[in-house]
C-alpha cells in the first residue's frame, strides 16, 4: 500500500489586546512608566497540502526501503502565495537499523504581534552611552544627528539605573522567513531487546529573511563605533536613534523613543546539532513473574553546535551557541538533556524528570 493523505485549511485568526484607561497614559501606572496602547490584527490563510510515502524494497536483500515528499501551497492574506516542500526517506538493512534523512524548503509567515504591534516604549540594559560625560567618545556631529540638543554635548547624563529607553513596534510590510534544512540519522530498535530504542539525528537548518530587528548594541555601535562606521558620518544606524529631546539622554518618557528596534527581512540564522533519544518499556511481570504495570525509561539529549545569527548585513554575525545577552536573547546551552522515570498501570501513571542545561556565558 501506498499512502497518499491529501487535505485543505482554512484558518483565521484574530489577536485583541484592550489595556485599561491608566495604562493607556504615559507614566500613569507606577513601575511602567510606558503606555500600553491597545492593538488589534488579524489574518486569513488557505492550504492544500499532500503526503506520499513510497516501499521501494522489502524482505529483499535488505529489510526495507521507503522513499516520503510533501508539498504544501499556502495563501496568506498578509504575505501571498508560498510552496513549500520536502523530500527523505529511510534505509533498514536489517530489521531495527534504519538509517533515514530528509529535506526540508520551508517559510514561517509573520505572526499578529510582529505585523500589527504599536509602538511601545520599554527598559533595556545599559551602563555607557557613547555620548554623555564630559568627553564622550563619539563625535559632536553623531549625538546631536540621533537627537542631542545644541549645547548639551559634554554635559549630556550617563543612563539612569543602567537603563535606556527602546521602542518596538511591528511592521505590515514583513514578508516570509525562507529556511532550508536537512536531518540524517538512525534509529536502532533491536530485536533482542524488546521495546528499547535510541535515535541519533544530525539537523542543519539556514534561514535566509530572517523576521529580526538589530539589537541595540547593533545600533549603537554601528553608528558610534569608529570601527563601525569609520567615516563617523549619520548612517542607517543612527536613523534608529532618538535621544531625549531636553537632556540628550537615551531615557525619558513619552518624548524619547531611544533605541528603535525595528523589524525587518534582513536577517539570517544557521544553526546546526545533534540530538540524541532513548527510551526502555519494561513490564514488571518480565522482572517478577506476576504483577501489573510497566517501568517506563527515557533519556534525550541536544548538541548545540553552533548557533549565528544576523539581524542585518551590516550587523555582527553574532555566535550564540553558548551565551546568553541582549544581543543574543535567550539562553542557548550548548548541552541540554533530561531523563524521566516513571510507572503506569492502567490509568495511573507517575513520573519523575530531571533537566539539565549547560552553562552559558553572559
Amino acid at each position: 500500500p501506498i499512502p497518499f493523505p491529501m487535505a485543505a485549511e482554512y484558518r483565521k485568526l484574530k489577536a485583541k489586546a484592550t489595556p485599561d484607561a491608566p495604562s493607556r497614559i504615559q507614566g500613569e501606572v507606577l513601575g511602567t512608566g510606558a503606555r500600553t496602547p491597545p492593538d488589534i490584527g488579524q489574518y486569513d490563510v488557505k492550504e492544500i497540502f499532500g503526503e506520499i510515502i513510497i516501499p521501494v524494497i522489502e524482505d529483499s536483500f535488505i529489510h526495507r526501503a521507503t522513499i516520503e515528499a510533501g508539498i504544501r501551497y499556502s495563501d496568506y492574506s498578509t504575505t501571498g502565495t508560498s510552496t513549500t516542500w520536502k523530500a527523505g526517506g529511510t534505509i533498514e538493512p536489517i530489521e531495527g537499523f534504519k538509517f533515514r534523512g530528509m529535506y526540508q524548503v520551508a517559510v514561517r509567515s509573520p505572526n499578529i504581534l510582529e505585523l500589527f504591534q504599536s509602538p511601545v516604549q520599554s527598559l533595556s540594559n545599559l551602563t555607557n552611552d557613547a555620548c554623555p560625560g564630559a568627553a564622550p567618545t563619539a563625535p559632536r556631529n553623531l549625538c546631536e544627528a540621533t537627537g542631542a540638543p545644541t549645547g548639551t554635548y559634554g554635559g549630556i547624563s550617563q543612563p539612569s539605573s543602567g537603563q535606556i529607553n527602546t521602542t518596538t513596534s511591528g511592521n505590515p510590510n514583513l514578508d516570509v522567513e525562507r529556511a532550508k534544512t536537512y536531518t540524517l540519522g538512525l534509529v536502532f530498535q533491536p530485536t533482542f531487546v524488546p521495546r528499547f530504542s535510541i535515535t541519533l539525528d544530525y539537523f542543519n537548518i539556514k534561514i535566509n529573511d530572517l523576521i529580526s530587528a538589530p539589537s541595540q548594541n547593533d545600533i549603537l555601535d554601528g553608528c558610534y563605533s569608529a570601527a563601525l562606521n569609520p567615516a563617523q558620518t549619520p548612517n542607517a544606524f543612527c536613523a534608529l536613534i532618538s535621544r531625549n529631546p531636553l537632556t540628550g539622554s537615551l531615557n525619558g518618557a513619552g518624548e524619547t523613543p531611544g533605541v528603535k528596534l525595528a523589524s525587518s527581512n534582513l536577517g539570517k540564522l544557521t544553526t546546526a546539532g545533534v540530538d540524541l533519544g532513548m527510551n526502555y518499556t519494561l513490564p514488571l511481570d518480565e522482572v517478577f513473574g506476576s504483577g501489573n504495570g510497566k517501568l517506563r525509561f527515557g533519556f534525550n539529549a541536544t548538541w548545540l553546535d553552533y548557533y549565528r545569527s544576523q539581524a542585518t548585513p551590516n550587523s555582527i554575525n553574532r555566535e550564540c551557541a553558548g551565551y546568553y545577552s541582549t544581543s543574543c536573547t535567550n539562553p542557548r546551552p550548548e548541552w541540554k538533556w533530561n531523563s524521566r522515570i516513571g510507572y503506569s498501570d492502567g490509568p495511573n501513571d507517575v513520573s519523575r524528570m530531571w533537566n539539565q542545561d549547560s552553562s552559558v556565558l553572559l
